[in-house]
């Protein structure tokens, strides 16, 4: 990687890595040393919601994980009909959005659903939003919340189980051989097949548990008090300064949380090549894989569709043709905004990708780690204070300036640290004067560039570390070969490198359009008037819109956010045949 992008590297890091944190902490800071932290913390139960958020992210990884064992287990070492299909299908609970998934299950086990009244005539009292010890309760129990953390982990499971299946699919055929002849099949199960997942379920169950703790939506459309729902009220309706401080917990927990992801990570075991013998067709497998696909996804998809009630085939109207025409502009600025977003996504990640493979960057990675680990709440706070502010453009020019000085010192080179220096004063320059034209101002007023950046700084940096890989894999022997034969760059890159990245530059494109679209906590704060989000629709219509039209837009977002999956699935079934 040559100098000059490098250093281009390092602005554009930090730019998306060290602003939200540092407006975080600066304007923490300063709503400290005005009220202090007792004054601040007074009546607002930190500890409690604290405690709540870390009971409900336990609860979820534990219905996670009750979920994602039988999934894989069924799945990675039995055969059956329809396996193929069912391991694809364990990919959708991800694919609806938290807090559809919430409407739904509201759907059947709010106060009025369906399956909630006939337990209700069975004698038993199900209520989706209260805790454990009911709603007069004291004790543990009372701060401890089942139901987000159920509608929580059957969105989020899928981490725990697609990882842990591909281990077991990918199980040493010889060892598990002797472990079925030696034990049996249940003995080889426990000794061989459950050690050989649970370095990828550990990983995935510390994923789950960050998740959980920053979710929004959900414990917001279930009045669940954790600390997360305290941070959006504070800021919005009290005080920014006590809002942005409150947030710092979960900045610090989403941090701790990453650094527990990439040690595991660097402890997983390779998977080895070999395919284990499967043994013959388990009809009891494909039933456990069915319940908890039937479950987790089935089950809220039926209700949503039992609400929304059926197509008007005979030319009348439905809620699905009515909602949409209230809607109608909110598909087009859904689409708009997160095109931007997935476009520059994909590019950035390509090229940032490919120059990080050539020459890693240890101080870099952990810029973009930092910036990965920050709660979208957090995001979206620092995002609107650091262009709501006057003195906007001193936040981000510090940030340009951490950011030259991490590629100066990423190299170690006097030469390179000279350029740092040229290229942040030229950067500062520019926007100081872009700054000082209303640039912050026109957009946080109407501009849509707020949300793109919120996303980038969300999304953009596990794009580039899945390029980074997928450029690091590619064959050293072709580009070699081909810079000998004195291809130049655009040609050594169309011959040697492409090849080996189309499939994962599809992935994030596809990675990026699914998180961006189905975004929540953070376009809530960032998205200007004059602009429309659907996730933002359905939010706000559960409160005054007819259920059967709420419950037909989330149908049709659902759909939305699958198109391009299925696009690419059929595409690529068309080329292998």
């Amino acid at each position: 990687m040559t100098a000059l992008p490098r250093v281009l590297l390092g602005l554009i890091a930090a730019a998306l890595c060290f602003m939200p944190l540092g407006a975080l902490l600066q304007q923490g800071g300063a709503a400290l040393q005005a009220d202090g932290l007792n004054t601040i913390f007074a009546g607002s139960q930190v500890d409690v919601l604290l405690a709540n958020s870390i009971f409900l992210a336990l609860l979820t990884t534990l219905f996670a994980a009750l979920l994602a064992v039988p999934a894989a287990a069924a799945l990675g070492l039995y055969r059956f009909r329809s396996r193929a299909l069912l391991q694809g299908l364990c990919i959708l609970p991800l694919l609806i959005p938290p807090h559809i998934h919430t409407i739904a299950w509201t759907r059947v086990l709010g106060d009025k659903g369906w399956m909630a009244l006939w337990l209700r005539e069975q004698g038993w009292n199900i209520n989706i939003r209260a805790p454990l010890a009911g709603m007069d309760g004291e004790g543990v129990l009372a701060h401890i919340y089942w139901g987000p953390a159920w509608v929580m982990a059957c969105a989020f499971f899928p981490l725990m189980a697609l990882p842990a299946m591909a281990a077991l699919q990918r199980l040493d055929r010889d060892a598990m051989d002797a472990a079925r002849i030696s034990l049996g099949w249940r003995g080889a199960l426990r000794r061989v097949a459950l050690p050989a997942a649970a370095p990828q379920l550990l990983t995935g169950a510390v994923a789950v548990f960050a998740l959980s703790i920053v979710t929004y939506p959900v414990v917001s459309l279930l009045d669940t008090p954790v600390l997360v729902q305290k941070v959006y009220f504070v800021f919005s309706q009290v005080d920014q300064g006590s809002g942005t401080l409150l947030a710092l917990p979960l900045v610090l927990l989403s941090i701790l949380m990453l650094v527990v992801l990439l040690r595991l990570e660097r402890h997983l075991p390779p998977l080895v090549a070999q395919r284990i013998a499967l043994p013959q067709p388990s009809r009891a497998a494909a039933c456990v894989a069915l319940t908890v696909l039937a479950l987790s996804a089935g089950l809220p998809l039926f209700a949503l569709l039992r609400e929304a009630g059926p197509l008007a085939l005979d030319g009348g109207t439905d809620n699905y043709q009515s909602v949409f025409a209230r809607t109608g502009a909110a598909f087009t600025d859904s689409l708009l905004l997160v095109g931007t977003a997935v476009s520059i996504i994909g590019i950035g990640a390509l090229l940032a990708g490919r120059m990080l493979a050539q020459q890693r960057r240890p101080l870099l990675d952990a810029l973009a780690a930092v910036a990965f680990s920050l709660p979208p709440v957090a995001v979206g706070v620092a995002f609107l204070l650091q262009f709501a502010a006057a003195d906007a453009g001193e936040g981000l020019m510090v940030a340009l300036a951490a950011g030259a000085l991490a590629g100066a010192l990423s190299a170690g080179s006097l030469r390179l640290a000279l350029m740092c220096a040229l290229c942040t004063s030229a950067a500062c320059g520019l926007l100081q004067w872009a700054l000082q034209a209303g640039l912050a101002r026109s957009m946080l007023e109407g501009g849509a560039a707020l949300p793109v950046l919120g996303w980038l700084a969300l999304y953009m940096p596990l794009c580039v570390r899945l390029m980074r890989q997928a450029f690091a894999a590619t064959d050293a022997d072709s580009v070699a070969a081909a810079r000998v034969a004195g291809l130049s760059l655009k040609d050594r890159f169309i011959a040697a490198e492409w090849p080996a990245v189309a499939g994962t530059f599809a992935a994030v494109l596809l990675l990026a359009w699914v998180l961006c679209f189905t975004e929540l906590s953070a376009v809530l704060l960032l998205l200007r008037p004059g602009w429309q989000f659907l996730q933002i629709r359905i939010f706000n219509m559960v409160h005054y819109q007819s259920a059967g039209e709420v419950a037909a837009l989330c149908v049709l977002t659902v759909l939305l956010t699958v198109l391009p999956l299925t696009l690419v699935w059929s595409l690529r079934r068309r080329r292998r045949a």
